[in-house]
């Protein structure tokens, strides 16, 4: 069974001085919203430095499937260097990561 997944919201507080902060991810799957799920950093960087955006939406999926609660899926594991996340930009703190923003279907 495929699901339709759209991702509305995907960012973090870039005036943090945590080099891997929590992402807020929020979305629907199947029409359903998935609530507000903390992601980190890391973990969206490797996978898009890993394999772009299709890498990011197979690593972000499991996630958003966490709505119909256990058994939680297992998501792939991706291994690239770390780099930190960009510093916010001056009149916002709040960084979206555009990336992850989008509809598709797995």
């Amino acid at each position: 069974m495929s699901n339709n997944f759209q991702v509305d919201v995907c960012s973090y507080d870039g005036s943090s001085s945590d080099p891997n902060p929590i992402c807020w991810l929020h979305g629907f799957v199947n029409g359903v919203s998935s609530g507000y799920w903390g992601v980190y950093w890391a973990g969206i960087q490797q996978a898009l430095t890993s394999g772009g955006v299709s890498a990011l939406q197979a690593f972000l999926s499991p996630i958003l499937l966490g709505v119909f609660g256990p058994p939680f899926p297992r998501g792939p594991v991706f291994s690239a260097p770390f780099n930190p996340p960009p510093p916010a930009n001056a009149n916002n703190k709040n960084v979206s990561i555009p990336q992850a923003i989008g509809s598709w279907t797995a």
